[in-house]
């Protein structure tokens, strides 16, 4: 699922619709911090997003050469279209495992996810 492809996303500009949803103001620094992604690379990803307007650029009220990152309502509906994608997706993956490759999957995930801290 490397695109949401209802909503014309990529895995990349949904988890940062989730971010910045998550944490209005966000700065894109953050932002590519968040994603593991270099600056250069994060402009591009916003400036799609602002051009969809779905996230717009807000002057920072600390910081006047900053810029805060926050969803638009359009961008909130289509998070929600996106998540709701995402949910159905899941169940179709979970539906087609047994409990017992659920469980060796989970297991999986869990030891690989010990490697990130």
């Amino acid at each position: 699922m490397s695109r949401l492809s209802a909503q014309e996303l990529s895995t990349t500009d949904f988890s940062a619709l989730v971010l910045i949803d998550s944490n209005p103001g966000l700065y894109q620094r953050q932002l590519g911090l968040a994603l593991e992604i270099s600056p250069p690379n994060v402009v591009p990803i916003i400036d799609r997003l602002v051009q969809r307007e779905v996230v717009v650029r807000l002057p920072s009220k600390d910081d006047r050469r900053m810029q805060e990152l926050h969803l638009t309502d359009a961008g909130r509906a289509l998070l929600k279209k996106a998540e709701a994608e995402v949910a159905r997706f899941e169940q179709l993956l979970e539906d087609s495992l047994t409990a017992t490759e659920q469980r060796y999957i989970n297991s999986a995930l869990k030891k690989l996810s010990a490697f990130e801290a």
